[in-house]
């Protein structure tokens, strides 16, 4: 039985709802019987004096919920919740079922006990989710966009990107970063996680680093480019590396990457390179929704290297410019052990002093 305030809470017909200033949390449900999810649909709507509001969400695709309820007894449901779990920036995953088990962890909500204990679990996630919510907006308080470096919206929404850095450090500086320019980031710390969020979500631009633990980057890059239908990636790629050689500069250029930064790199660096790289391939999106140029590997090495931005991709000294690299590929192949060529001497004297800025990463 409804309260006499409940009751004066509910709109008479033609009336029009009150105002409620609550925070709204949608909630997706995997694999729950249809019992407990019109258990589930009772228990939000006349929670009226909780500090949070939910809603059932119709769908359970991208962007369409923040909080999932996984029954983790049904069949597939362990490997839905994981899948949940490792997607970047993931969204609270809560696990149904009857028991603790020894193999999957303990259940964070029993069945048994379901009416009592699911606002109060729900409430938790929503809590951890508005805590990051404030900290993103205090960030976002400090690292202000810059309007001369905003690129357009897509579908409604900033830019998207996906880092692979195994550091967690230098992922969360790559974001900060990427907010100067309205740029939203999310990170992931090995390929293997980044085949399965790329297969999952559509992002305007990957920012990689070679060295990865689970395997060689570029080597992933290559094979996703040459891939066809919807597993080819055709997002412009951007390697992010500590290693800025001639032969590092070609294998990324042959593995069909459109941008080099070297670590630690300049902050203007990579909002110019960013800017520079997107802008071009979501001009083109439009007319012709493919990479910037061919997402074949290419036929030369001087065709690959001018397709890819070097303008600001490296700080100055640390690598010859364009020219420089052909001449001296050219000269390595000419010189190169069995030719009887003699190896090119190495140029000595000290570099010129280069002013230094901010970096980003280490």
């Amino acid at each position: 039985m409804l309260s006499p305030l409940e009751t004066l809470l509910i709109p008479t017909h033609g009336e029009a709802a009150p105002f409620d200033a609550r925070p709204v949390y949608r909630i997706a449900v995997f694999g729950l019987g249809h019992r407990f999810q019109r258990l589930l649909e009772i228990i939000v709507k006349h929670a009226r004096h909780n500090n949070y509001r939910y809603q059932v969400a119709e769908h359970s695709g991208p962007g369409e919920f923040d909080i999932a309820l996984v029954d983790m007894t049904a069949k597939g449901g362990a490997e839905v919740a994981q899948t949940l779990k490792s997607v970047p920036l993931a969204l609270p995953v809560i696990g149904v079922g009857r028991r603790a088990s020894h193999h999957r962890g303990n259940d964070d909500l029993l069945l048994a006990t379901f009416s009592l204990d699911v606002l109060g679990v729900l409430n938790r996630a929503a809590e951890s989710l508005s805590m990051r919510e404030r900290t993103r907006r205090m960030s976002t308080r400090f690292v202000q966009a810059d309007p001369t470096l905003r690129l357009p919206l897509v579908s409604g929404r900033p830019p998207r990107t996906l880092v692979v850095e195994p550091s967690p450090a230098v992922r969360s500086q790559i974001a900060a970063a990427l907010r100067q320019i309205a740029v939203d980031s999310e990170g992931v710390g090995t390929l293997a996680q980044a085949e399965e969020v790329l297969s999952m979500r559509s992002y305007e631009l990957v920012i990689l680093e070679p060295q990865q633990p689970d395997g060689d980057g570029l080597a992933m890059l290559r094979r996703l480019r040459s891939e066809t239908g919807r597993l080819k990636l055709v997002v412009p790629v951007i390697v992010l590396s500590s290693r800025s050689g001639v032969f590092d500069l070609a294998r990324a250029a042959w593995a069909g990457c459109n941008g080099y930064l070297g670590k630690p790199v300049p902050l203007s660096a990579l909002h110019t390179t960013v800017n520079r790289v997107l802008s071009r391939f979501l001009g083109r999106r439009p007319q012709a929704p493919r990479l910037p140029r061919d997402a074949a590997a290419p036929r030369t090495l001087d065709s690959a290297l001018a397709a890819m931005d070097l303008q600001a991709a490296l700080r100055p000294g640390t690598v010859p410019p364009l020219s420089a690299l052909k001449a001296q590929h050219s000269s390595s192949a000419q010189h190169s052990p069995g030719t009887g060529g003699a190896r090119p001497q190495q140029r000595g004297g000290p570099r010129p002093a280069v002013p230094r800025e901010p970096d980003v990463s280490p």
